[in-house]
């Protein structure tokens, strides 16, 4: 009586989420199986089964072929090690000035992949840089992958808030008499919140460095 000799190509390394089929021996060969997984007999009695890996962790899956004739061959088994998915982190949502040139900060993966790539310099590294974006909200997703191949499964986001363009007003056009003290007055035309003034040339006033200084 021939002995049976089911064999499961092991070890195997999967990702959190992933679909395996495993086989054994040909779907003609007039056998039935057992198919467990650390001990619990699972649904499948043909030469395959389908599994998704759902829970991180090393799970040992057997086999035992049973012959038509009655005979039972050895178990065979191999490891299946379950890799828990990446998390992708976007870094600090930040503000920026119009005009001015910010660089993203995203970890937690061995490779990356932003969306959308507009004004990226590169989607595909973790810290691009973002060049002339317009005034308003731009709202980046972060996806990584892990050395061992898996993606994040869910993605981070950072979003840049990049300001109105900066306007000041020096004030209107005058003139004064010799001697007479005049005093200027800047005004922050989009509310920008200044909070430095610089005049120039500095002749002629009591401080350059002040909103309101005396000529």
């Amino acid at each position: 009586i021939r002995q049976t000799f089911a064999q499961i190509a092991m070890p195997d390394t999967v990702c959190v989420g992933t679909n395996r089929i495993y086989k054994v021996n040909a779907a003609t060969t007039p056998s039935t199986y057992t198919w467990k997984i650390d001990g619990i007999t699972q649904s499948s009695t043909s030469n395959e089964i389908n599994i998704t890996w759902n829970i991180a962790g090393t799970f040992l899956l057997t086999v035992q072929e049973h012959a038509n004739n009655g005979c039972d061959g050895d178990i065979r088994s191999g490891l299946v090690n379950v890799i828990t998915p990446p998390v992708p982190n976007a870094g600090p949502d930040a503000v920026i000035c119009f005009e001015n040139t910010a660089r993203l900060n995203g970890s937690g993966g061995a490779f990356y992949q932003w969306s959308p790539s507009t004004y990226l310099s590169n989607s595909a590294i973790a810290n691009p840089l973002i060049i002339s974006p317009p005034q308003g909200r731009l709202t980046y997703f972060l996806n990584v992958i892990n050395a061992s191949g898996c993606k994040s499964v869910i993605s981070d986001t950072v979003v840049i808030t990049i300001l109105p363009p900066v306007k000041v007003f020096a004030g209107n056009d005058t003139s004064i008499a010799v001697n007479q003290t005049f005093q200027l007055n800047a005004v922050d035309v989009n509310n920008s919140g200044f909070i430095n003034y610089l005049w120039s040339p500095p002749s002629g006033l009591n401080n350059n460095s002040i909103k309101n200084p005396v000529a």
